[in-house]
């Protein structure tokens, strides 16, 4: 999997640049004509998978490779909103290696450095 790109929206729009560079990988316009409401900011979430992109009432699931819209939803109610995207499970924390080394790193788990108070 690709970590190269950075993903920026607004004004209705969503750029992928890539991260290195710079460079202008893919411009998507996610909605086309007069903008009769709304706001002009683009919020935006990705997983490993998917790239969604909510602005002016709707919400965009984009392709990350190329910008396509693959689907989108009309969420009349949001229509003059600025949105936040969430997701179940958005957060990976491995705690078994967490457990190991300790939060102090020395690998007794203990977290509490040389475990004494001398």
């Amino acid at each position: 999997m690709n970590h190269n790109k950075l993903f920026i929206g607004g004004n209705g729009l969503v750029y992928a640049l890539d991260r290195r560079s710079g460079a202008i990988l893919w411009e998507t316009e996610l909605k086309k004509g007069w903008f009769k409401s709304g706001k002009n900011f683009v919020t935006l979430f990705h997983d490993k998978q998917s790239l969604y992109a909510f602005a002016y009432g709707n919400l965009y699931h984009l392709d990350k490779g190329t910008g396509s819209i693959l689907w989108e939803t009309s969420l009349p109610k949001l229509e003059h909103s600025v949105g936040i995207i969430s997701s179940e499970n958005m957060f990976s924390v491995d705690f078994q290696s967490a457990e190991s080394t300790g939060a102090d790193g020395d690998g007794g788990g203990d977290g509490g450095g040389d475990g004494g108070g001398d």
